[in-house]
């Protein structure tokens, strides 16, 4: 059987990740293209009954088509009238709601213990991959926690989804893009591709610790500043991480045609790159002179 090349492998990964993420944009397109049928359906409404209706003093009837889309003019029972857009606009209001109830049941101890797991997975899973870049190969245990893993963020990747007031914009935000990048990056090291985007969750742990820095009621006017060295040194971390991952994939990849010609030590222009790149970072500074 002939093997695959690892550039093949990481063109498929990020095709699942385009799928992954062009099915929620195109939900978050029915759901916002919804909203514009929907005006337009009331707007006909209450034209046609204008049209058809005797003037009167009581304004009740002007409220009726309202009240074929709100809950709370009408009983539930009437929601079979609704068009099929209604009730989608609905399907979303219920989740984001129902969502929202439900993280509002937990303590913010426990909300607070919640994300530092999430963090602390984040960080663990990318010092799997660069083991992973050493062995190339992981055990049945760590595969499968892998694959857990990968369940609880896409899990995690749609409550986010429907839990956002606007989805269309979640699905166009960097962040988003890289959560979708994250779980077909998982799911191919949980099936064997060492050479993955799973540095990638280093982003994700600093996206999750910056959150509660956002909010102004949280940050104490003592703690401002030792909050910001230490958020400046964390992304000053991060970033350094994920550049090095990311010019360490690129060397370890090589050239896509010399790779299919199993040349995997020629000096291509990604080899060159890497070596330029280390020599410069390190001991080969040491090395020029005047």
């Amino acid at each position: 059987m002939k093997e695959v090349p690892e550039w093949a492998q990481e063109w498929q990964m990020l095709t699942h990740a385009c799928i992954l993420w062009a099915i929620l944009f195109v939900i978050a397109l029915i759901h916002k293209a919804s909203y514009f049928t929907a005006y337009a359906i009331i707007a006909h409404e209450k034209a046609r009954r204008r049209r058809h209706s005797p003037p009167s003093n009581n304004n009740n009837h002007s409220k009726v088509p309202e009240a074929l889309y709100s809950d709370e003019r009408v009983p539930f029972v009437r929601s079979h009238v609704r068009p099929v857009v209604i009730k989608l606009i609905y399907l979303f209001r219920w989740s984001r709601s129902s969502i929202h109830q439900a993280r509002a049941l937990l303590s913010p101890q426990t909300a607070a213990f919640l994300d530092s797991c999430y963090t602390t997975i984040c960080l663990c899973v990318c010092f799997l991959y660069i083991v992973g870049t050493y062995i190339h190969q992981f055990p049945f245990y760590i595969k499968f926690a892998l694959l857990l893993w990968c369940g609880i963020s896409c899990v995690h990747l749609v409550v986010e989804f429907f839990a956002s007031e606007s989805p269309l914009r979640l699905t166009l935000s960097f962040r988003f893009v890289v959560g979708c990048v994250c779980v077909s990056s998982v799911y191919a090291s949980a099936n064997g591709l060492w050479l993955n985007l799973n540095f990638l969750h280093a982003f994700s742990a600093l996206r999750l610790y910056q959150a509660p820095q956002a909010d102004a009621q949280q940050i104490r006017p003592a703690s401002t500043m030792v909050r910001l060295v230490a958020s400046l040194t964390l992304q000053f971390c991060i970033f350094m991480y994920m550049a090095t991952c990311t010019v360490q994939l690129f060397e370890l990849l090589g050239d896509p045609t010399r790779a299919l010609r199993r040349e995997t030590y020629d000096l291509d222009w990604s080899n060159t790159l890497y070596f330029a790149v280390v020599a410069l970072a390190t001991v080969g500074y040491g090395d020029f002179v005047p």
